[in-house]
């Protein structure tokens, strides 16, 4: 046996399948993270939505950030093809982002919620 049989199938082919799955699933937990705050959590209030949650999401995102560096030094690449094509500067930039992302997202919902 060459291994010829076992051929990967064309790079697109797997690369669209997995971005589809990709999307469905963040979908799924998209939608449902948002209905599981609004029914069956009450709304943070300070200091909880002034100090902890800047304080948790800078934590996090540093810390996951950090994780994804490291591992991404042995693995030889990112878990994240996109992070691939991206300099050691501009995956700063885009952490920094996601951390502001999360909070912009928690106080606009937090916000919304009654």
């Amino acid at each position: 046996m060459d291994g010829s049989e076992y051929a990967p199938p064309p790079s697109c082919c797997s690369h669209s399948r997995s971005v589809s799955i990709l999307c469905i699933l963040c979908s799924i937990w998209a939608s449902h993270l948002p209905a599981d705050f609004f029914v069956l959590e009450e709304k943070f209030r300070p200091p909880a939505s002034t100090i902890g949650a800047p304080m948790l999401a800078v934590s996090f995102g540093v810390v996951y950030s950090l994780w994804i560096e490291h591992a991404a030094t042995i693995n030889q690449k990112f878990p994240y093809p996109f992070l691939n094509e991206l300099s050691g500067g501009q995956r700063g930039i885009f952490y920094m982002f996601a951390i502001v992302g999360a909070l912009f997202t928690f106080r606009l919902l937090n916000g919304l919620h009654r």
